[in-house]
């Protein structure tokens, strides 16, 4: 199977691959409902497949999918690994391995980068002291501009009005004021939502019993659509021990990784999963990396979010216009050309054995 052909069509087709590859290496794998269903009446589950190691302290986290439509990738580098692993005959009883598949799966399903309840998962894993309110000053002077209350026409002049913007504050200034997470617009874009997902208490509820005994875990969440195409980053949202950042640096290049503040690529955000994650594990040592591969430019991301989130609250599904902003989307997130594919999916799976070769050494 060529690279290229590791991507599904959907996320149905995904998660079937996903379950037969994980259970071929004999991992345990687990199913969590939505109650919910897809595009066409199937249910929806997050997936997780947990490999058998034993008696190990450290582990792998991989998950796919936090932004629905993005987990085209995640699912495709997720999918490599187990095969090859599989064909190479590759054990990992020195490091625990835990793959989660499909963590918005709702998304994934209808095509969007939030969840059924319009959230962005990566705004949601608020910690204790942080509540489900607020805005950045500047988003709801946007907002009008952002998420218009109407159905979505044919031609639309955002693309013209965003320059503007851009002009008037900046890009990296813009990108801060939208992207950072809202909590006051719930069918506007990147709203945090006003409590716990479904996601955040699923991991509430499982990730200490996945990774009982570890004292040390590297988690990669890979995502698309922000930095240059062809260019992917691993972007770090804590600080790191010297010990931490020589590893990373090993594992993956000191120019693939950009830590909170460099502003070169991301942005702060509230509610990331990654700060959560490393509170909540329960594991003294827990490193998170956001796996970011660039698509399209920003403007034109954000005009496809703006685009199918207007159809989608504002239009119906059996509108042509509906289906054609969701396709966008998906093209966006993830493009159909052979070469960006191959590219991506080879960068993703080598970053895994990357960090699964690093773990294991350090086992030894």
């Amino acid at each position: 199977m060529s690279d290229a052909g590791l991507f599904s069509p959907d996320f149905f087709v995904a998660r079937r691959r996903f379950q037969f590859a994980a259970k071929r290496l004999g991992w345990r794998v687990e199913s969590y409902p939505l109650n919910l269903t897809g595009p066409k009446g199937a249910d929806l589950t997050v997936e997780v497949a947990v490999s058998p190691a034993t008696g190990t302290d450290q582990a792998m986290v991989v998950t796919s999918g936090v932004h629905g439509v993005e987990g085209f990738l995640g699912s495709a580098i997720q999918l490599g690994i187990c095969n090859r692993w599989y064909h190479e005959d590759v054990r990992t009883k020195r490091v625990r391995c835990v793959f989660i598949h499909g963590l918005n799966p709702h998304g994934f399903a209808w095509l969007r980068r939030f969840d059924q309840n319009n959230v962005d998962l990566n705004r949601n894993f608020l910690l204790p002291d942080e509540r489900y309110a607020g805005c950045h000053p500047g988003y709801e002077s946007l907002n009008s501009l952002l998420n218009p209350p109407t159905a979505r026409p044919w031609i639309d002049p955002f693309p013209i009005h965003a320059v503007r913007k851009i002009y008037q504050h900046g890009l990296q200034a813009l990108k801060q004021c939208v992207a950072e997470g809202q909590y006051e617009f719930p069918r506007g874009l990147f709203f945090g939502g006003s409590e716990p997902s479904f996601a955040m208490s699923l991991l509430n509820q499982q990730l200490p019993s996945w990774l009982a005994g570890c004292e040390r875990v590297i988690h990669l969440d890979f995502h698309t659509g922000l930095g240059r195409r062809h260019q992917w980053k691993l972007l770090l949202d804590q600080s790191l021990a010297t010990g931490q950042q020589q590893d990373l640096q090993q594992w993956f290049g000191h120019d693939r990784m950009e830590t909170a503040g460099d502003n070169q690529t991301a942005y702060d955000v509230k509610g990331c999963i990654g700060r959560w994650c490393a509170r909540h594990s329960h594991v003294p040592n827990y490193i998170y990396g956001c796996a970011e591969f660039g698509t399209y430019s920003p403007l034109a991301v954000l005009a496809g979010l703006r685009a199918e989130n207007q159809a989608h609250h504002w239009n119906s599904p059996n509108q042509r216009v509906f289906w054609r902003t969701k396709l966008r989307l998906k093209e966006l997130f993830c493009p159909a050309h052979p070469s960006w594919r191959t590219w991506a999916v080879e960068q993703g799976m080598t970053a895994v054995e990357n960090a699964f070769r690093g773990l294991q050494q350090d086992t030894a």
